[in-house]
């Protein structure tokens, strides 16, 4: 099926492939995508029937599948023969399989929207509308790419030479950069460094660049490095304070003959006189923890901007190109790698360099102003922004720079017994499979269990091959012993792999340095490396605390579970929670009609397993897989449906919540967790019922979890930070449901019952207007992260315990 439109036509539209509908009808673009495209080109100001529209696949792909690459690969150059052509100035393409045959960098969500040159086309590149229609998270971001499009035609793009921007070089730049900067009550920040560890050491040489400029001078190093620090100021006008590169023709009088000297100082003038201005950045924590540790200060972080369209919009990029392409219009403004780093060849480079930096600057100057703006709109929301999600940015800026204190020696012994237990694993497996194989090579793992061994293949993987997962090796291991085998190997060599040799490329000395995002995921947890250590006390408990300090836990005892019974206001889960009930013994007990004395640690755990699993309203076959996979809990379909029918007779409150809350979804499209936080779920108006089912079903559970384990658990941690000397107690991070901190050893009497009393009951919820109608508990363990002593029974009595077997 060929292109239709104008042959000479000024933009050409592309799409993957024809669909049954366009198929039939020998037109392109035709039913409910079609009908978007036309409005949304229409808003453009783009007239369709100007337009040479044609796809990138030719034919109709059977049973409605995509294209695939190699279907892609073949009709390309028929592509390139209609572009040639037809001439056109422009190119709209239409999702990632077109993307991806103009372009080697083909990721549809970081290049939406970013012009790009094609043969001499410029290129816009967005996703397709019948994927938009499919995630309705996507048609914003689609019509603002296709708007994109008729100012880059009209020419009305903003030009990166257009803004204001000065490197300061001399005396006279530098004054005249403080006088403006004392006269701003908004700055954006941002550095420019030779990479992402702030403490890497190594060697430093300066060399001559070339004969462009004498003077021009390249600092060559390994070690962490400073580049530049850019200033953007309310006024509009953008600086670059250049800290490496020679001259920095500023007279030394004030400062002496060092160099490092009058970077020192230039640094520290800047952040003393930043005092009681808004400091706006994107990202800043990162910034923030270098300029801390090269230079010992830092800026007050007043409004993060990635942080900011987090809490507006959870489910967009918040990278700053891809914000200021879609809220400030911004062209594509990217720079090579090597001068991103530093590295210049000549003295335009170097210039290329430092208006990179200050169009960061500008942008994130702008999208402050518009942020701020729908912030204000929204008192909750910004009561939420400004008195947790800052200060909680402005607290890991402690937590990260800190790091974590690594044992070792421990660590030394678990590397050679994890290296031990592989050889030996491997040379099990091999004499098993009667040769040497690859043993993470699904496809020789998949020949010989279910070639060689004659294994029934119980899942298959999207490709059509037999599955060799976790999930499968579970139910395979009482088949053949080689499954359980390599259930133990895969587990060995991921905690050799990521957890031993993996953490050595992140530590320093005995300190493990580990970044969190505080954007992480769309509830509103957080997310680190630090939350994929698996429980197993062998990994966990090389991160303690040095010499002085103890290792603490500070872990929320089934805080979903009773967040859930606070929702959905069901009396019987309040009760258990309100009179220190066990709730997996009290479901055992009902689902197995048993009395709760009677009720066995392995029937626990299987309640443990209906609880999690059920809470949320979850179907039998998936609680099935889900007791299996989470708990190693085996149930059949007959005790499935049975004990889903009698937790919901039990707790008969949690199917009306389940049900108000798919009702305020699908009115609204969204949910609101006790704290304010909006949880959008356009998914919900999809035209695929699955993807609507799901966005119900994020409804139900996204305002538990992203309370109870991200802002109330947050609340608590910003509190803690803010109450204690950093000499007695300094928070390590957060995992899940637990609060990590070091305490002084000698003060953990005082201190713990403090952290109880905040962990159960945050100042923050008081002033937020939260009333908890059941109890918070939380529970400590004292020691090697892991491996501790839980306190059990009074508190101090615990800590006294503890302290007399030390």
């Amino acid at each position: 099926m060929w292109g239709t439109g104008p042959k000479q036509a000024k933009v050409m539209i592309v799409y993957d492939a024809p669909g049954d509908l366009e198929d039939r009808n020998g037109k392109h673009l035709q039913g409910r995508p079609g009908k978007i495209l036309n409005e949304m080109l229409e808003a453009a100001g783009i007239d369709r029937e100007q337009c040479y529209i044609t796809s990138l696949v030719k034919c109709h792909p059977p049973e409605g599948r995509a294209p695939s690459k190699s279907e892609a690969k073949t009709c390309k150059p028929f592509l390139d023969k209609e572009i040639a052509d037809v001439k056109p100035t422009h190119m709209l393409t239409l999702g990632a399989t077109v993307l991806g045959a103009l372009s080697k960098k083909a990721k549809i969500t970081e290049l939406h929207g970013m012009p790009f040159d094609y043969q001499g086309i410029t290129v816009v590149p967005t996703f397709s509308p019948a994927m938009a229609l499919r995630d309705p998270t996507r048609l914003p971001t689609l019509r603002k790419d296709v708007v994109k499009l008729g100012h880059v035609m009209r020419g009305d793009m903003p030009r990166p030479e257009d803004i204001h921007w000065r490197v300061i070089r001399t005396l006279k730049d530098w004054h005249e950069f403080i006088e403006e900067f004392k006269k701003a009550e908004v700055f954006a920040a941002d550095i420019e460094t030779n990479g992402l560890d702030e403490h890497e050491e190594g060697s430093t040489k300066v060399v001559e660049t070339g004969k462009v400029r004498k003077k021009l001078k390249e600092v060559v190093t390994d070690a962490a490095v400073i580049n530049s620090i850019q200033i953007g100021l309310d006024n509009g006008h953008n600086w670059a304070l250049p800290l490496q590169v020679k001259p920095i023709e500023i007279t030394y009088e004030w400062y002496g003959p060092s160099k490092a000297n009058l970077r020192q100082k230039l640094v520290e003038t800047l952040v003393e006189l930043s005092e009681g201005k808004i400091c706006v950045g994107q990202n800043f924590k990162f910034d923030n923890r270098w300029i801390r540790k090269l230079y010992g200060v830092r800026f007050h972080l007043s409004f993060d901007t990635m942080l900011a369209h987090h809490l507006i919009d959870e489910n967009s990029p918040h990278g700053l190109k891809e914000m200021a392409a879609e809220f400030c219009n911004a062209p594509n403004y990217d720079i090579p790698e090597h001068l991103k780093q530093g590295r210049f060849k000549n003295a335009s480079e170097e210039r290329l360099f430092y208006r990179y930096g200050c169009l960061d600057v500008n942008y994130t100057q702008q999208l402050y102003w518009i942020f701020r703006k729908v912030l204000l709109k929204d008192p909750t929301q910004r009561r939420l922004f400004y008195k947790l999600v800052m200060r909680a940015a402005r607290m890991f800026e402690d937590v990260e720079t800190d790091g974590h204190f690594i044992n070792l020696e421990s660590h030394s012994e678990a590397k050679k017994k994890l290296i031990a237990e592989k050889i030996d694993l491997l040379r099990q497996m091999n004499k098993m499979a009667g040769r040497e194989i690859n043993w993470n090579s699904p496809q020789q793992v998949g020949e010989l269990f279910y070639k060689k061994l004659g294994l029934p293949v119980l899942e298959k993987t999207p490709g059509g091959a037999p599955s060799t997962d976790e999930s499968v090796l579970l139910r395979l291991k009482h088949k053949h012993p080689v499954a359980d085998l390599l259930m133990k190997f895969r587990g060995v060599d991921k905690n050799l792999s990521t957890y031993i040799e993996g953490w050595e490329k992140l530590m320093h000395g005995d300190r493990l340095f580990l970044s969190t995002k505080l954007h992480g995921t769309v509830t509103g947890r957080y997310a680190s490396r630090l939350h994929q250590v698996p429980r197993d006390p062998f990994i966990r408990s090389l991160i303690d605390a040095p010499e002085g300090w103890t290792f603490v836990s500070g872990d929320y005892s089934q805080i979903e579970l009773r967040i859930a019974a606070m929702l959905s206001n069901d009396k019987r889960m309040k009760e258990i929670f309100q009179t220190g009930g066990d709730i997996h013994r009290a479901t055992a007990s009902i689902i197995l009609g048993k009395p709760p004395e009677a009720v066995t640690k392995e029937e626990r755990k299987m309640a443990k397993a209906v609880n999690f699993g059920l809470v949320y309203g979850m179907g039998w076959p998936k609680l099935v897989i889900y007791a299996r996979d989470n708990y190693e809990v085996d149930l059949t379909d007959e005790q499935a449906q049975k004990f889903r029918i009698r937790f919901f007779e039990l707790y008969n409150a949690l199917p009306k919540w389940h049900e108000r809350q798919r009702r305020c979804v699908r009115a609204f499209g969204q949910v609101v967790s006790l704290s304010g936080r909006i949880r959008h779920l356009p998914g919900v108006n999809s035209s695929e019922k699955g993807v609507r089912a799901e966005a119900e079903r994020q409804g139900i559970n996204s305002p538990v979890q992203g309370f109870g384990s991200g802002d109330m658990k947050a609340m608590a941690m910003v509190e803690i930070h803010d109450t204690f000397d950093p000499k007695d107690l300094r928070i390590k991070g957060e995992v899940h449901d637990s609060i990590l901190m070091w305490i002084r050893t000698s003060r953990l009497k005082q201190i713990i019952p403090r952290c109880k009393a905040i962990m159960e009951k945050p100042k923050l919820l008081e002033e937020f207007g939260i009333k908890m109608t059941v109890p918070i508990v939380a529970d400590f363990e004292v020691g090697a992260w892991g491996k501790g002593t839980e306190l059990k029974g009074p508190l101090n009595k615990a800590i006294d315990a503890y302290l007399e077997a030390l």
